[in-house]
């Protein structure tokens, strides 16, 4: 074959190859094309199913946010936290992420482990329940929560999954209910009893009046000499023994015959203080502090007598051999937010008069019971149950209530108060203004174990102006005072706590506080608590009940001392 035949078939063999790799290209390229629109199909699907997973991550998220309370969601068994909401952080005080990992325990005092754990298992065993727990914050405050769990199961894994809504303000308002329908029974059942006393002993007093009559008839018409004589007078006597008695329950019933009229409680103490040192004895001191102020009341002389007479009596009961009775005067300021509280209070300025000793004192269960008629602690024939059920009545009849305080081997405080009466002479009792409520802006830290009290005096302070830190005992107020990174300006206190007193409190916030000034309070009045040797003289003290005004005033005595 010439080189030229062999050339052509070359050319042609080239040829064949170059239409073949050429149909071989077309048919890659369409291929390629078709791959490329596959490709570009599949990612915008991919882009679809990612941005329609990010909404609902975003909706999920939005979702958990928005639910009231905290959401949560544990791994079981282990009950470790994977999921939960900002609110389960802000509520509780810790920071972004702190909370990770957690176990379910970790938010429960001790005494709530046994019953959470109980109710998980309940919740795994039937899908749901729900159970009220007090839950600790990172600064060691106790929120009350409602906390309903569900069971959710996910790829053959289960969770426990929930809400938890804080019910503070629910537990508050019951236990005011509670509180104000106590109160409420209480009056009603007083009043009962004042009507029945008040039935009994006017029929009663119409047969004595009989007996005693006719007693003195038959002793006129008879001689001293004669053997009857003297047991007809042992009838008497009885009978105006009895007559006292019922005189005593008309007290109590508040249907004594009375004739009120202005006048100075200082004035008319001042003037029983002698008739009250012989009547309870050398070897008790009697402690008389009238208050600066000229307080009038409205009332019968005699009634005042009468109230003095057994509060003193009783307190001198109260005491084995040597001891102190104090009594003590001033005025207090009750406004719509404490009577909101307390069911036999009406707003208004008040004079109060306080007795307080250094006796036994008495049980919680004693001294819900002292002012109801014949009740008494006394051993047979000691007592007939009549003085304080009679200073009761008496109170009541001119419109004022009565408060007492009382603590086993603490001794006893009774605190009367009774209208403040303008006087119609206005130049023989001189009447003072009120000064306005004095506002501030610092922090204070109060400490209380009776909620009410707590939350009462925590409103007071915030309508003042002031910040404030509350505690419902002395450990939890240490807790807050090493905790706190702002400056506390006051310690509030009550003196009388389970665990640790006031002044014993104050010692340990002084040493985180060097700078911390503090202000007690008690039922019981100073004198009786420094005669304890609570606190010491000179100290910083209002006596409760007390009015914002006068919690105001006080404060700002202390903060603006130099």
């Amino acid at each position: 074959m010439s080189s030229m035949q062999e050339l052509i078939k070359r050319n042609q063999y080239l040829e064949e190859l170059t239409a073949s790799l050429a149909t071989q290209l077309s048919q890659a390229t369409e291929e390629l094309q078709k791959t490329k629109e596959l490709l570009g199909h599949e990612v915008a699907e991919r882009r679809r199913t990612e941005n329609a997973l990010l909404e609902e991550q975003l909706l999920s998220k939005s979702i958990l946010e928005s639910l009231p309370g905290i959401f949560y969601l544990y791994s079981y068994p282990e009950l470790e936290l994977i999921l939960w909401n900002k609110e389960h952080e802000s509520l509780l005080g810790y920071e972004d992420g702190e909370i990770k990992g957690r176990h379910v325990t970790s938010w429960h005092a001790p005494k709530f482990e046994n019953d959470v754990l109980a109710a998980i298992d309940n919740v795994m065993s039937t899908g749901r329940a729900s159970i009220e727990a007090d839950l600790l914050t990172k600064s060691g405050e106790v929120l009350p929560f409602l906390l309903t769990g569900i069971r959710f199961e996910s790829q053959g894994k289960r969770y426990l999954m929930g809400i938890g809504i804080e019910i503070t303000e629910q537990k508050r308002a019951e236990a005011e209910t509670e509180e104000l329908q106590k109160q409420l029974t209480q009056a009603q059942k007083m009043d009962s009893i004042g009507r029945l006393a008040g039935g009994v002993a006017h029929d009663f007093n119409n047969m004595l009046s009989v007996i005693i009559g006719h007693t003195d008839l038959a002793m006129m018409q008879m001689e001293k000499s004669d053997p009857l004589y003297s047991r007809i007078e042992r009838i008497k006597e009885a009978g105006e023994r009895s007559a006292d008695l019922t005189g005593q329950l008309l007290a109590f019933a508040r249907k004594q015959t009375i004739a009120p009229k202005i006048l100075d409680l200082n004035h008319s103490i001042s003037e029983m203080i002698r008739m009250l040192q012989r009547l309870i004895g050398e070897d008790i001191e009697l402690g008389w502090f009238p208050a600066e102020d000229v307080l009038s009341v409205k009332m019968d002389p005699g009634q005042i007598n009468q109230i003095l007479v057994n509060l003193c009596v009783n307190s001198r009961d109260s005491i084995s051999n040597t001891g102190k009775i104090t009594i003590e005067t001033g005025i207090a300021v009750f406004d719509e937010t404490y009577c909101t509280k307390h069911v036999y209070c009406k707003a208004g300025e008040y004079v109060f008069l306080a007795v307080s000793d250094t006796g036994c004192g008495m049980e919680a269960e004693t001294l819900e019971n002292i002012f109801e008629p014949f009740y008494t602690t006394k051993a047979a024939g000691k007592g007939t149950g009549l003085g304080l059920a009679t200073v009761y009545g008496i109170v009541k009849q001119n419109n004022g209530f009565i408060n007492a305080y009382s603590e086993v081997l603490q001794g006893t405080t009774m605190r009367v108060y009774l209208p403040y009466h303008p006087a119609e002479d206005l130049s023989e009792l001189p009447l003072k203004a009120n000064p306005p409520i004095q506002r501030g802006n610092e922090t204070i830290l109060v400490v209380e174990d009776e909620p009410a009290i707590l939350e009462l005096i925590e409103m007071m302070l915030q309508e003042l102006g002031y910040s404030v830190i509350s505690a419902g005992s002395p450990d939890q107020a240490l807790l807050l005072a090493r905790t706190c990174e702002q400056k506390i300006d006051l310690l509030v206190t009550d003196v009388i706590m389970p665990n640790m007193n006031g002044r014993d409190l104050a010692g340990e916030v002084l040493k985180l506080h060097p700078d911390i000034r503090c202000l007690y309070m008690s039922g019981y009045t100073a004198n009786v608590i420094a005669h304890h040797g609570v606190l010491d003289d000179g100290v910083d003290f209002i006596p409760k009940p007390f009015s914002e005004q006068d919690l105001g005033k006080k404060i700002r005595e202390i903060l603006e001392r130099m």
